[in-house]
Order: C-alpha cells, then structure tokens, then sequence
C-alpha cells in the first residue's frame, strides 16, 4: 500500500495521513491525525521488506523503554499490509531548521535558547543512557523543538542497547566521534557507546554556543570528517561575539568533544553534575562568573578578593603563543612566556596555578601540568598547584599521577577549607574509579559527602562506586 495524503492506514483508519513531512534513508514521516482523539502525530513508514520491518520494530521496541520529557515518546506500532509503521509523538521543528534559519541571518542562536537546548539534550541522553540505550545518531536533525521550547531527542533508527554494533546501518560522520568513524571504516560497523553519544552531543553544543562546527579546516581543503580524524587541528576555546558563554559550559563542550574517549565524561550524568549551579561571582574587570570562593579570575587573572588592578590582565593572545609553544615542544620557551605575561608576579605560586586552572578549562592539560609544575617549584606546599596538576592528569589519563598529586594536596590543604578538601577527595575517588579501584574510590566519595552535603559531584560518584562494594554512603 502506498500511503498517500489524507487516506487512512488500511485496518487502522484512526490515523489520517496529512502530509509527507520528512524523508531519510532508512524510511519516510508522515504527520498524521488520531480521528478519535484529534491529536496529531508522527508516523514513520518503512518498505515491506522483512529487514526494514525488524528494523522498525527494534527501533520501536527500543525507543518504547524510554521515558522521559526530553526524548519523543512512542505511541503505537502497526503493521499493516507488510509495512511497519511507528506512531510517535509530533513536533513541528527540528533544531536543524532552526540553526538554518539562524545561519541565513549570520547569527547564532541566542544564549539562553542555546544553554536550555544543550543541557535538556544531556538530560535526555542521561535517561536514555541509563535505560542501556545508545542513541548512535545524536545531530541537530535529530533534536526536535516544540513551541514551547521544550527539547525532544528523536530518531532511534541506528540506536541500540548497549554492548551490541550494527553492521548494516551508519550515522552520521560529520557529528560521530573519531572512534566510530574509523571502525566504520576499517570494518563496515557503525559501533558506539555512551562516549561516542556524549562526543556527538558536545559538536551539537559546540555549534550552539559559536555559530560554527569545532571540526573545521581553516584553510577549507579538508572534510569535516577528515579533520575529526586528525589530531593537529584543535577546536578553539567557545566564545560569541558581545557575550560571555558560562565558563561550565564552555569547559564541558571542551571536554565532551575530546578526540581521547578517555578524557571525556564517563556518562552524561557526570556532565549534569559539572552544569550544577554553584555560588558564582563576576570579575569586575572583566565581567566573567567565578566560584564565589575563588582567589583569582580564571578567565582575565585580576585578583578577585582585594580589587587590584596592579596585575596586567592576561591577554589572550598571548595565552594563544604560550599554548603554541608548548604543543611544539617548547615548554621552556612557553614558561618563559608566561613569565613575560606575569611580570613583577612571575615568582608568585598563586598565579601560576590560577593559569593552570585556566589552561584546564580550555582543556590544555599538557600546558596545564608544565605550569602547575612551576608553581609547585615556587612553592612546593600550595595545595592548589598539586590539585590543578592532579586534575590535568586525570584528564589526560594518568589517573596514577593524579592520585599521587591530590595526596599532596590533601597533605597541605588547610584543615578548616572543608569545601577544597572534599573537592580533592571526589578527585581522588574519580581516579580512584577510573583504575578499577571500587573501594577505594567509594571510601573518597563518601568522605567528600559528608564533608560537604551540598556537593553534588561526591553524590553522582557515591551512586556509581558504592553499589559495587560493601561500603554503603
């Protein structure tokens, strides 16, 4: 039967096609209209082929163990003369069209919109994470948006629960992560994981907050794909022209679109934890949010608790020459850079660790780690140096060093700075967890709990070490 505008689904005329409103590889979206209830709906068609309908259904049977307000929800499935069809819930737009109609006015996307879409999408994934589901297909035609701007991830075509791969479908290789894209490859199998989502989510947050793809050629030679694939073009730190992007979300798009699937988030509830709301304060030269208890601006330098303005602000471009040293193997003449940027504070700790706390967030954690180590040669008991140089490491996957970094830090934190000490120890355990080392990681989590209620973080990594062990929070 071939379904045409407004006839109804033979043997379930409750559902009149109104119009064709999207077609792809794997089948063709009608909008549809349930006649007894009035309400529209999405309905996806499929070819009579007994391969198509078992995709159909896997794709329904998958998507119908998800529940939540940020994934499109599954109403029905019906065959009908050997065609599968998925009744799913309509929404009028796609974040595609969106960014289509924002890319033709030469602007991106406005903030708030942008912040909402990225953090709802996360919690859809984490949801769907959760449930075992890997979605395998994350981009902006995939992200619906309903008027009242409410985010609905669609399309589970190419998802499936996790531990298993499809041979015979792929996604999209302009949002994959580079792990997917070369065993797609190599194999002819689109295999992804949780990591490759959050990968996938982090281009589409990227996009978001700039206007622009991470992964592009500036000299315009080279594929999207290609550049994913290759690791001497960086993305840049995310900014707008005339606004500040919140710093968390900035270094959480950072980290999620990390080539390394080992220095990205181990799940998006992990991400959620780094979006939390925590006590902020603005720079008041440079505008910029910083944790309340924050000694140092992590963005311009300028001494947050006594307002001295004697300190040159760090300029950004040189911050750019000091990076471009250090990846070419220069550290000496990258720390004779930043000596040159600090001036009469050159030998000041303090400073070099609130820089490497800044190469962090740009997610430099190799400069991050040639840094600290200076302010630790000035001042070899600062807390803070061994825990930022600790920080960098587990990022870059030297979860050993790290452990032995936030040791010393715990060794000279001041006992009554309660909030840093559970700080370092959610650190630790995170290490901890990420060596395979459940008990122990489980212990840190729980003592940074308990020092610190509020501390969500400590929370999250309680929920996933202690259920594996006989300790209990």
């Amino acid at each position: 039967m071939s379904v045409q505008k407004r006839s109804m689904i033979e043997t379930h005329s409750k559902y009149e096609i109104i119009d064709k409103i999207g077609e792809g590889n794997y089948g063709t979206v009608f909008l549809a209209r349930h006649q007894e209830l009035g309400r529209d709906v999405a309905i996806k068609v499929l070819s009579g082929s007994k391969e198509c309908l078992s995709d159909l259904q896997r794709e329904a049977w998958v998507q119908g163990r998800l529940s939540h307000p940020n994934i499109i929800s599954v109403h029905d499935f019906i065959v009908a003369n050997g065609k599968g069809h998925l009744v799913m819930e309509y929404v009028e737009k796609s974040l595609q069209k969106t960014l289509e109609e924002s890319s033709a006015k030469r602007n991106p996307v406005q903030l708030q919109f942008a912040l909402r879409v990225i953090r709802e999408c996360i919690e859809g994934l984490a949801h769907a994470h959760y449930a075992r589901v890997v979605h395998g297909d994350i981009k902006p035609a995939n992200i619906l948006i309903t008027s009242a701007g409410d985010v609905k991830i669609s399309d589970f075509g190419v998802s499936r629960l996790f531990g298993t791969a499809l041979k015979t479908k792929e996604g999209s290789a302009r949002w994959a992560a580079p792990e997917v894209i070369k065993t797609w490859k190599r194999e002819k199998v689109w295999s992804t994981d949780y990591q490759s989502d959050l990968f996938s989510i982090g281009v589409v947050s990227y996009l978001l907050l700039t206007g622009r793809h991470p992964f592009v050629d500036p000299a315009g030679f080279l594929s999207v794909e290609e550049v994913i694939l290759r690791d001497d073009i960086s993305p840049s730190f995310p900014k707008r022209e005339g606004e500040i992007i919140p710093g968390r979300y900035a270094s959480m798009t950072m980290r999620l679109i990390q080539r390394d699937k080992k220095q990205r988030y181990t799940s998006a509830e992990e991400a959620l934890v780094d979006l939390q709301e925590h006590p902020m304060a603005p720079c008041l030269h440079c505008g910029d949010q910083n944790p309340e208890d924050a000694s140092f601006c992590n963005w311009c330098g300028r001494d947050l608790k006594t307002g001295r303005t004697a300190a040159l602000p760090i300029e950004e471009r040189a911050i750019f020459e000091a990076h471009d040293l250090f990846t070419a193997n220069q550290a000496d003449k990258g720390i004779a850079r930043i000596e040159e940027l600090l001036e009469s504070e050159k030998a000041n700790a303090e400073r070099w660790c609130g820089l490497g706390y800044k190469f962090n967030s740009f997610g430099w954690y190799k400069d991050a780690i040639a840094i600290c180590t200076k302010a630790i040669e000035l001042d070899p008991k600062l807390s803070a140096s061994y825990q930022t140089r600790g920080f960098a490491k587990s990022c870059s996957g030297d979860f050993k060093g790290s452990i032995t970094d936030f040791d010393k830090a715990l060794e000279y934190v001041k006992q009554e700075d309660i909030h840093r000490r559970s700080q370092i120890l959610y650190q630790r355990g995170y290490a901890l967890m990420r060596m395979g080392k459940m008990p122990e990681a489980c212990k840190d989590a729980t003592e940074s709990f308990k020092l610190d209620l509020g501390y969500g973080k400590a929370s999250w990594l309680i929920s996933v070490t202690c259920k594996t062990t006989d300790s209990k929070p």
